[in-house]
C-alpha cells in the first residue's frame, strides 16, 4: 500500500534555514564586538630609550584588563590609549598637533619621560601645557631614587601611598600635579643637596584636554619590569589600567 506523507515546501525550509544561519552569525559577530579588546598603542616612532619589552608586566596588566597593546611605527589615533614611552626624537609641530587633537576629542595620552625633556618631549609637553625641568631630583645620601607621596585625591592614585621613582625631573606648572616628592631639585648640578634646593617637586602630572585626558610621569622607570614591584607603583599600574578603560 502506498503511504501518504506529509508535503513540505522545500523552498520554504531552505529559506527559513538560511535566516537563522544569519541570525546566529550576526549574533556572534556582535558578542565578538562586545568582547573585543579595546586597543592601546605604544608609540615606537620616537626612539625611545626602553621599548615595549621591557615593561612587559606592564602590557600583560593591562591585557588582563582587557586591553589590547601594540607597538606601532604609526600613532593610530582610533586608540583608546596613546602611550609615548621615554621618546627621544623630537615630535614635530604636526605630530604634536595631531595628539593634541585626538585628547580633545576624547582620547587618552600617557606620557612617561626618561631623558632630559629638552632632548626630545619638551614641545610636546609644551603643546599640553606642562613644563618640565630637566633638573634631576635628589635625596639628601644623593640618591636619585626618590619617594613620592600623594596629592589629594584623584582616581589614579586610589590606594597608593608611595611611588618610587628612579631618576625623575619634575613639573614646574603649578596645579598640574597629583603627585609630589619632598626632596632637592639638583639645579646646580653638581650633585649634592643644598638646602636652597630642598622644595615640594610634582612629579606626575595630570590634565583635562577638551573631552580627552593627558597623564605625565616624569620617569618611565616606575612603569618598568624591574621597577614596577617597588612601593605601591604595581597598583599605580592598575589604576593606570582603570584609567585608561573608564569612558
Amino acid at each position: 500500500m502506498k503511504k501518504n506523507y506529509p508535503s513540505f515546501n522545500f523552498k520554504n525550509i531552505i529559506l527559513a534555514n538560511i535566516v537563522i544561519s544569519a541570525v546566529v552569525f550576526m549574533s556572534g559577530c556582535s558578542q565578538m564586538g562586545l568582547n573585543e579588546p579595546q586597543v592601546v598603542v605604544w608609540d615606537s616612532s620616537h626612539r625611545p630609550v626602553f621599548g615595549i619589552d621591557y615593561f612587559k608586566d606592564f602590557v600583560t596588566l593591562l591585557g588582563t584588563k582587557g586591553l589590547s597593546v601594540r607597538a606601532s611605527n604609526i600613532l593610530d589615533y582610533s586608540a583608546k590609549c596613546l602611550i609615548i614611552a621615554g621618546g627621544t626624537a623630537p615630535f614635530t609641530k604636526e605630530e604634536s598637533d595631531q595628539l593634541y587633537n585626538y585628547v580633545e576629542n576624547g582620547g587618552k595620552l600617557l606620557i612617561l619621560t626618561h631623558i632630559p625633556p629638552k632632548m626630545g618631549m619638551e614641545p610636546l609637553l609644551n603643546k599640553f601645557g606642562f613644563n618640565v625641568s630637566d633638573t634631576i631630583l635628589i635625596q639628601e645620601n644623593q640618591s636619585t631614587t626618590v619617594s613620592a607621596e600623594i596629592i589629594g585625591s584623584h582616581p589614579l592614585t586610589n590606594n597608593v601611598k608611595e611611588l618610587m621613582l628612579f631618576g625623575c625631573y619634575y613639573i614646574i606648572s603649578e596645579g598640574d600635579s597629583i603627585v609630589k616628592c619632598n626632596c632637592y631639585a639638583d639645579k646646580n648640578k653638581d650633585k649634592v643637596p643644598d638646602d636652597d634646593e630642598k622644595g615640594e617637586y610634582g612629579v606626575v602630572g595630570y590634565k583635562k584636554v577638551g573631552k580627552g585626558e593627558v597623564v605625565v610621569v616624569t620617569d618611565d622607570a616606575v612603569l618598568m619590569d624591574n621597577f614596577i614591584m617597588h612601593g605601591d607603583n604595581r597598583k599605580f599600574a592598575e589604576n593606570v589600567a582603570q584609567w585608561i578603560l573608564v569612558e
